[in-house]
Protein backbone atom coordinates (compact mmCIF):
# COMPACT_ATOMS: atom_id res chain seq x y z
CA UNK A 1 0.00 0.00 0.00
CA UNK A 2 2.93 2.40 0.68
CA UNK A 3 4.13 1.94 -2.68
CA UNK A 4 1.13 3.17 -4.34
CA UNK A 5 0.95 6.01 -2.12
CA UNK A 6 4.30 7.14 -3.51
CA UNK A 7 3.46 6.33 -7.07
CA UNK A 8 0.14 8.80 -6.58
CA UNK A 9 2.04 10.97 -4.85
CA UNK A 10 4.64 11.30 -7.81
CA UNK A 11 2.11 11.29 -10.62
CA UNK A 12 0.50 14.42 -8.56
CA UNK A 13 3.74 16.57 -9.05
CA UNK A 14 4.31 19.13 -11.00
CA UNK A 15 6.05 19.09 -14.47
CA UNK A 16 8.74 20.79 -13.33
CA UNK A 17 9.94 18.14 -10.18
CA UNK A 18 9.92 15.56 -13.02
CA UNK A 19 12.40 17.01 -14.52
CA UNK A 20 14.33 18.36 -11.93
CA UNK A 21 14.16 15.01 -10.32
CA UNK A 22 15.00 13.02 -13.39
CA UNK A 23 18.16 15.49 -14.01
CA UNK A 24 19.04 14.80 -10.60
CA UNK A 25 18.81 10.98 -10.82
CA UNK A 26 21.18 11.45 -13.90
CA UNK A 27 23.25 13.64 -12.36
CA UNK A 28 23.93 11.19 -9.32
CA UNK A 29 24.35 8.40 -12.33
CA UNK A 30 26.73 10.42 -13.66
CA UNK A 31 28.74 10.89 -10.84
CA UNK A 32 28.74 7.08 -9.93
CA UNK A 33 29.61 6.00 -13.62
CA UNK A 34 32.95 8.77 -13.35
CA UNK A 35 33.91 7.78 -9.73
CA UNK A 36 34.02 3.70 -10.92
CA UNK A 37 35.86 5.02 -14.13
CA UNK A 38 38.25 7.29 -11.97
CA UNK A 39 39.06 3.97 -9.21
CA UNK A 40 39.55 2.19 -12.65
CA UNK A 41 41.98 4.03 -14.25
CA UNK A 42 43.64 4.55 -10.95
CA UNK A 43 43.95 0.41 -10.63
CA UNK A 44 44.61 0.00 -14.66
CA UNK A 45 47.64 2.43 -14.13
CA UNK A 46 49.19 0.31 -10.73
CA UNK A 47 48.73 -2.65 -12.53
CA UNK A 48 50.76 -1.34 -15.79
CA UNK A 49 53.53 0.23 -13.50
CA UNK A 50 53.53 -3.19 -11.85
CA UNK A 51 53.70 -5.52 -14.99
CA UNK A 52 56.71 -2.98 -16.05
CA UNK A 53 58.28 -3.67 -12.62
CA UNK A 54 58.05 -7.70 -13.34
CA UNK A 55 58.95 -7.49 -16.82
CA UNK A 56 62.05 -5.48 -16.15
CA UNK A 57 63.19 -8.09 -13.15
CA UNK A 58 62.52 -11.16 -15.81
CA UNK A 59 64.77 -9.00 -18.48
CA UNK A 60 67.35 -8.51 -15.82
CA UNK A 61 67.02 -12.46 -14.90
CA UNK A 62 67.14 -13.32 -18.36
CA UNK A 63 70.18 -11.66 -19.27
CA UNK A 64 71.68 -13.13 -15.50
CA UNK A 65 71.09 -16.11 -16.68
CA UNK A 66 72.43 -16.45 -19.94
CA UNK A 67 75.24 -14.49 -18.76
CA UNK A 68 75.32 -17.77 -16.31
CA UNK A 69 75.23 -20.11 -18.68
CA UNK A 70 77.41 -18.96 -20.89
CA UNK A 71 79.83 -19.13 -18.64
CA UNK A 72 79.29 -22.35 -17.30
CA UNK A 73 79.04 -23.23 -20.39
CA UNK A 74 82.62 -22.13 -21.59
CA UNK A 75 84.10 -23.37 -18.88
CA UNK A 76 82.72 -26.51 -19.33
CA UNK A 77 83.97 -26.94 -22.83
CA UNK A 78 87.21 -25.20 -21.74
CA UNK A 79 88.24 -27.97 -20.23
CA UNK A 80 87.49 -30.31 -22.63
CA UNK A 81 89.07 -30.80 -26.43
CA UNK A 82 86.73 -30.18 -29.21
CA UNK A 83 86.99 -34.21 -30.37
CA UNK A 84 85.55 -34.75 -27.03
CA UNK A 85 82.75 -32.78 -28.03
CA UNK A 86 81.66 -34.36 -31.15
CA UNK A 87 79.05 -36.58 -31.05
CA UNK A 88 78.01 -40.12 -33.13
CA UNK A 89 77.02 -40.07 -36.70
CA UNK A 90 73.73 -40.95 -35.43
CA UNK A 91 73.05 -38.12 -33.86
CA UNK A 92 72.70 -36.26 -37.17
CA UNK A 93 69.00 -37.26 -36.98
CA UNK A 94 68.71 -35.34 -34.02
CA UNK A 95 69.87 -32.45 -35.40
CA UNK A 96 67.38 -32.52 -38.13
CA UNK A 97 64.66 -32.97 -35.89
CA UNK A 98 65.82 -29.92 -33.51
CA UNK A 99 66.15 -27.70 -36.87
CA UNK A 100 62.38 -28.41 -37.96
CA UNK A 101 61.52 -27.95 -34.26
CA UNK A 102 63.24 -24.69 -33.84
CA UNK A 103 61.38 -23.85 -37.06
CA UNK A 104 57.93 -24.60 -36.01
CA UNK A 105 58.57 -22.81 -33.17
CA UNK A 106 59.97 -19.65 -34.83
CA UNK A 107 56.75 -19.66 -37.44
CA UNK A 108 59.75 -20.59 -39.96
CA UNK A 109 59.28 -23.09 -43.54
CA UNK A 110 61.99 -24.48 -44.37
CA UNK A 111 61.97 -25.21 -48.32
CA UNK A 112 64.64 -27.78 -48.61
CA UNK A 113 66.74 -29.63 -46.38
CA UNK A 114 69.40 -32.08 -48.03
CA UNK A 115 72.01 -34.20 -45.93
CA UNK A 116 75.30 -35.08 -47.16
CA UNK A 117 77.18 -37.49 -45.01
CA UNK A 118 81.21 -37.95 -45.08
CA UNK A 119 83.02 -40.85 -43.03
CA UNK A 120 85.91 -40.11 -41.31
CA UNK A 121 89.28 -40.54 -42.78
CA UNK A 122 93.46 -40.87 -41.40
CA UNK A 123 93.30 -36.74 -42.03
CA UNK A 124 89.97 -35.44 -41.60
CA UNK A 125 86.95 -35.68 -39.07
CA UNK A 126 83.56 -37.20 -39.92
CA UNK A 127 81.03 -34.45 -40.99
CA UNK A 128 77.81 -34.18 -41.68
CA UNK A 129 76.53 -31.54 -44.45
CA UNK A 130 72.99 -30.47 -44.44
CA UNK A 131 72.36 -27.59 -46.53
CA UNK A 132 69.08 -25.67 -46.23
CA UNK A 133 67.22 -23.22 -47.94
CA UNK A 134 64.17 -21.01 -46.43
CA UNK A 135 62.56 -17.44 -46.70
CA UNK A 136 61.74 -15.74 -43.55
CA UNK A 137 62.47 -12.85 -41.52
CA UNK A 138 66.21 -12.01 -40.72
CA UNK A 139 65.64 -11.60 -36.93
CA UNK A 140 63.43 -15.16 -37.08
CA UNK A 141 66.36 -17.30 -39.02
CA UNK A 142 69.21 -15.12 -36.28
CA UNK A 143 67.45 -16.63 -33.49
CA UNK A 144 66.52 -19.96 -34.96
CA UNK A 145 70.30 -20.35 -35.93
CA UNK A 146 71.73 -19.04 -32.53
CA UNK A 147 69.53 -21.86 -30.99
CA UNK A 148 70.52 -24.59 -33.14
CA UNK A 149 74.32 -24.08 -33.03
CA UNK A 150 74.31 -23.52 -28.98
CA UNK A 151 72.59 -26.86 -28.66
CA UNK A 152 75.79 -28.75 -30.97
CA UNK A 153 78.88 -27.12 -30.14
CA UNK A 154 80.30 -29.45 -32.98
CA UNK A 155 77.70 -27.81 -35.48
CA UNK A 156 79.51 -24.29 -37.66
CA UNK A 157 77.82 -22.18 -40.67
CA UNK A 158 80.07 -23.84 -43.48
CA UNK A 159 78.24 -21.21 -46.07
CA UNK A 160 75.62 -18.38 -45.85
CA UNK A 161 73.84 -16.53 -48.41
CA UNK A 162 70.81 -14.07 -47.64
CA UNK A 163 69.52 -11.95 -50.57
CA UNK A 164 66.37 -9.91 -50.14
CA UNK A 165 63.24 -10.87 -51.97
CA UNK A 166 62.14 -7.87 -54.39
CA UNK A 167 58.15 -8.49 -53.85
CA UNK A 168 58.45 -8.70 -49.91
CA UNK A 169 60.52 -6.64 -47.83
CA UNK A 170 59.93 -8.40 -44.73
CA UNK A 171 61.40 -11.44 -45.57
CA UNK A 172 64.81 -12.61 -47.05
CA UNK A 173 65.69 -15.63 -49.39
CA UNK A 174 68.76 -17.78 -47.11
CA UNK A 175 70.60 -20.75 -48.49
CA UNK A 176 72.97 -22.10 -45.59
CA UNK A 177 75.29 -25.12 -45.05
CA UNK A 178 76.10 -26.51 -41.87
CA UNK A 179 78.57 -28.42 -40.65
CA UNK A 180 77.97 -31.11 -38.06
CA UNK A 181 81.64 -32.62 -37.26
CA UNK A 182 81.14 -36.80 -35.66
CA UNK A 183 83.21 -39.04 -34.02
CA UNK A 184 82.36 -41.97 -36.42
Amino acid sequence: MKIDNLIESFQQLKFKRHVALSLGTLACVALAGYYIQSKQQTGLVNARAELQTVQNELKTRNVVSKLNGSNTTENINSKRSFTELLANSSKSDEVVREMSRLAAGKGIGLESLKILPSAATASELGKVQYNVTMKTDYYLFKGWLSGLLGRYPALGVNTLSIRGIAADNARQDINLSLLLYVKD
